[in-house]
């Protein structure tokens, strides 16, 4: 058994990522577990679907296991969302590597930037940078500009490059091997399409937008695994997807207007200063975007604030972000899937929570972390097409690919 690791978010499964599971085969992994992204994703917001759908999708798509990464970290900024995912592939104690997409497929590249990003001088120019209110990609970049790492600059300014770097920092030390894929297709949120790929940005907002409303209009399917296009569709048909904007930003204006401009500073990423900021932008928007986009300026990134809000939202602290990854959530598998959580029940891994009774068996510590969970998602089942009693994280079971 061979095992690769993947991080994402499915936001939702593309043939894009399809063939990123196909090239993890060719390269000879007999076995693939995603960590993916619960009900919110790192930008920001809350995801297209929510997980327990996303991971069948990715199941059907090619993916063996698919196992959560939960609250804090699947909102973090770079840095703590790729240690999040990196230190619950550690867990596992079984994976042999993690592979990304990206836009350098050189090995030995990002071993030698990986120790470059670990210089003292690097990293306190980057802290100076986030204090003045840069996003961690701007911060990067700028840090990298202001000491003249030129290699360094032209390598991070692909998103998926910086991520890659990210999790390559999370693993040194190991004895975990890392398989970059060259990305083909349309960019990260681009809008154009090549062939039969488009970025998920690009297909949610065919979903959103109703495209697919006519036969004759552009179809978001023509994008996602043909095997995939009843789930999508039934799910529809229940109204329990796409995730509703316009509900959500009710629940989530509804609980941001309740908050002083005090309050705000509970949340991750906010420096004295921006609360007020966020206090005003929030009662003088009506939608959780135009909050968002009121409190952007110079000085703070629309990234930072965005992960400022959904943080604010959901009740998410910066002492969530302390620990690791407690327990491990499964959300979907088939026959493979099942080999690697074999091997995983051999190890002394965390919890393996495949039913909502198995978390009865995890620490305080984690029930923390559990239950700040539960109630995203309680509040995620308020923001489908036909709004979900609380419970759903009890109430759905793992899917099974037979």
């Amino acid at each position: 058994m061979k095992i690769c690791a993947v991080v994402a978010e499915y936001n939702p499964f593309h043939n894009g990522h399809a063939y990123h599971i196909q090239q993890i085969r060719n390269a000879g992994y007999t076995h693939v577990v995603a960590v993916m992204s619960g009900d919110y994703v790192q930008r920001g917001s809350p995801a297209i679907a929510d997980s327990f759908l996303r991971a069948k999708a990715a199941v059907l798509g090619g993916v063996d296991l698919v196992i959560s990464l939960p609250l804090p970290w699947s909102i973090a900024a770079a840095p703590d969302f790729a240690k999040g995912a990196v230190d619950l592939i550690k867990s596992m104690k079984i994976v042999n590597a993690v592979s990304f997409g990206c836009e350098c497929t050189d090995d030995l590249c990002f071993a030698k930037l990986v120790d470059e990003t670990h210089e003292k001088m690097l990293q306190e120019q980057i802290k100076k940078e986030l204090d003045n209110g840069l996003s961690y990609p701007n911060a990067f970049a700028a840090a990298c500009w202001e000491q003249g790492r030129a290699e360094l600059y032209n390598f991070i300014s692909a998103p998926n490059n910086l991520l890659g770097l990210e999790y390559c920092r999370q693993l040194k030390g190991t004895d975990i091997a890392i398989l970059p894929i060259h990305r083909i297709g349309s960019e990260h949120d681009s809008d154009k399409v090549t062939d039969q790929f488009a970025s998920a940005s690009y297909i949610r907002d065919i979903f959103y937008k109703k495209y697919n409303s006519a036969n004759e209009l552009y179809k978001p399917y023509y994008y996602l695994p043909a095997n995939t296009e009843s789930l999508w569709k039934s799910a529809q048909q229940e109204g329990q997807f796409p995730l509703s904007l316009q509900k959500f930003d009710i629940a989530a204006l509804s609980r941001l207007r309740c908050m002083t401009a005090d309050d705000f500073l509970k949340y991750p990423y906010i420096n004295a200063g921006l609360e007020n900021r966020l206090f005003n932008a929030v009662h003088n928007s009506v939608t959780f975007d135009d909050a968002c986009l009121h409190a952007k300026s110079r000085n703070f990134s629309l990234a930072r604030i965005r992960r400022s809000l959904i943080s604010a939202v959901l009740d998410v602290k910066p002492e969530h972000l302390q620990n690791t990854a407690p327990y491990i959530k499964v959300l979907a598998c088939n026959s493979r899937g099942f080999d690697i959580l074999r091997e995983i029940k051999k190890e002394e891994s965390p919890v393996i929570i495949m039913r909502h009774a198995d978390s009865s068996e995890i620490d305080q510590n984690a029930k923390a972390i559990y239950n700040l969970n539960v109630a995203a998602n309680d509040l995620f089942s308020l923001c489908t097409p036909v709004t979900s009693t609380c419970g759903n994280m009890a109430k759905t079971p793992t899917y099974i690919h037979k």
